[in-house]
């Protein structure tokens, strides 16, 4: 409880807002410079892929790093 207590408030942080606003002007950049043009109707030209990465990845990873690599750190005091 401690911790929270001695947090910054989001809204002053200045590395978050940093962050925040150099994000966007990051992937506009990279698009601009990779001369990419993104075709918005892969999700459905594409759905198992789709659906695997938006579904099964995220589940694997959880049940990976929340049931098997928190534990082990846990178990020898690394975490």
């Amino acid at each position: 409880m401690e911790d929270l207590k001695n947090r910054k408030d989001i809204c002053q942080d200045r590395h978050f807002w940093t962050v925040f606003l150099v994000a966007p002007l990051f992937w506009l950049l990279l698009v601009m410079g990779l001369q990419l043009s993104p075709d918005p109707w892969w999700p459905i030209e594409h759905s198992l892929e789709f659906l695997t990465a938006v579904l099964v990845y995220p589940v694997v990873e959880e049940l990976f790093f929340r049931g098997i690599l928190q534990g082990w750190l846990k178990e020898k005091k690394l975490f």
